[in-house]
């Protein structure tokens, strides 16, 4: 509806075609050329009317383009925040190996700003999509449907396999009926629909003996892991699948062919069955290991409580979980950890808490 131009409605279909999930345009304007046979200021003209479109900043090739959109959009060309998007934008990226202070410095003498104007266009910048496709993204968000259900009844916890949504498989009662009474004349036929019975017989006894073996699992991590459901994820204990095994009387490829892809809703939460086993980590005072699992929970609470003006190092991380609860971890195991957990080092947290101080 934007124009009636035949030519610019090929190059608009074009270029939309080309715009991916995150909102930007991926492609060359000389292929828009090529497709449509036309000039590159009139496919410069159709990418400019798309530009104008919702959400703001759609149809743009880079970040930078992505951010002066919106900023035109908003009627601030010219403002801070667009010289700041222009001349800046790259050293801002790169805050997580760049020392933001020094940017801020850098900022408020080159354009002899005050730190209140400074945070207040940082704000603004924040305040701009990067990503202004990803709201409208094709992509169906998946729902967790938990197969194990536990929970809490008194003192006690009991075991539910969701059935919800699963259709019974029943045998079909005319072909038991054609055997049963002799209708089969021609031993070829007959033979052909006991081979299927048997197999039907033999495929629901599987299914039901499958949904045994869950529900035992289940019944055993239960047991095992009385305590986490009792008083939470600091009370998760070490745990292998032979433990399991053992329990209740299987092979261990049985408990992790079991526990693949299947979750349990549970009163702290939903969790994969295999996030109930982890590994050991030894205790210096002689009590029970800790799980590898609770031990990074701890990690992530000290950091996250960690004062701006004292942040932990990996090594005083390692000291802190001996000398609290004698929890044995080297350095190394403290820092595999945090990064699992998509936790920067103490350099890089530093950084970040003093430009977030400077930008206040």
């Amino acid at each position: 509806m934007a124009t009636t131009d035949d030519v610019e409605r090929r190059i608009g279909a074009f270029l939309i075609g080309n715009i991916d999930d995150d909102g930007y345009l991926r492609g060359e304007l000389d292929e828009a050329m090529t497709a449509a046979q036309t000039d590159r200021s009139t496919v410069e003209r159709v990418l400019a009317l798309i530009q104008t479109f919702d959400p703001a900043g759609v149809g743009a090739r880079d970040l930078c383009e992505c951010l002066l959109i919106q900023i035109r959009l908003l009627g601030l060309e010219g403002s801070l925040l667009e010289t700041i998007v222009l001349e800046y934008l790259p050293k801002i990226e790169a805050r997580s190996t760049v020392h933001l202070t020094d940017v801020a410095k850098e900022l408020t003498k080159t354009l002899h700003l005050s730190p209140d104007e400074l945070a207040m266009a940082l704000r603004l910048l924040k305040q701009l999509d990067p990503k202004p496709g990803s709201e409208f993204s094709s992509e169906p968000a998946e729902a967790i449907v938990p197969d194990v259900i536990v929970l809490k009844v008194g003192q006690d916890y009991q075991i539910f396999l969701n059935d919800e949504g699963i259709p019974r498989l029943r045998i079909s009662a005319t072909y038991r009926r054609m055997l049963r009474e002799g209708q089969l004349t021609e031993p070829n036929a007959k033979h052909y629909l006991e081979d299927k019975l048997r197999s039907a017989v033999w495929l629901i006894r599987s299914i039901e003996q499958r949904r045994q073996t869950l529900y035992k699992v289940a019944n055993s991590l239960v047991k095992f892991q009385r305590d986490f459901f009792d008083h939470g994820l600091a009370h998760l204990k070490p745990l292998v699948l032979k433990d399991v095994a053992e329990d209740i009387g299987m092979h261990e490829s049985t408990v992790s062919r079991v526990t693949s892809n299947k979750y349990v809703s549970t009163p702290r939460g939903l969790f994969e069955m295999k996030y109930f086993f982890t590994t050991a980590l030894a205790s210096s005072t002689g009590a029970a290991d800790h799980s590898a699992e609770a031990v990074r929970h701890r990690i992530r609470q000290l950091i996250d409580a960690e004062p701006a003006a004292e942040i932990l190092s990996d090594d005083t991380i390692a000291e802190m979980l001996q000398k609290e609860q004698g929890i044995e971890v080297a350095r190394r195991t403290v820092a595999k950890y945090r990064e699992a957990m998509n936790i920067p080092s103490s350099v890089i947290r530093r950084r970040q808490k003093r430009a977030l101080v400077a930008a206040r």
